[in-house]
C-alpha cells in the first residue's frame, strides 16, 4: 500500500506543521512541557489560555488522571 507523500519538517506555505511553543528549554527543564505557551496543529492556534481551558474541560469529562503511588 502506498501511503500519499506528506510535506513535514518544514514551517513554510503549503507544509503541514505541528508547532508546541514552550516557554522555558525542555532539555533543562522536562517540567516546560506541562504549561506550554501555545500550540499550532491541524490549521489552527491554540494559546495557553485555551489550553488550560481545553485540559479542563478533559478533566471535567474523564476525571483527573491516576498518578503512581509514591515509593
Amino acid at each position: 500500500v502506498l501511503l500519499p507523500a506528506r510535506r513535514l519538517g518544514v514551517l513554510d506555505t503549503g507544509y503541514e506543521a505541528h508547532v508546541l511553543l514552550l516557554r522555558r528549554n525542555p532539555l533543562t527543564d522536562v517540567s516546560a512541557y506541562s504549561m506550554p505557551a501555545g500550540l499550532y496543529t491541524r490549521g489552527r492556534w491554540f494559546d495557553g489560555e485555551a489550553l488550560s481551558r481545553l485540559r479542563a474541560e478533559a478533566v471535567a469529562f474523564t476525571g483527573p488522571l491516576a498518578r503512581p503511588a509514591a515509593p
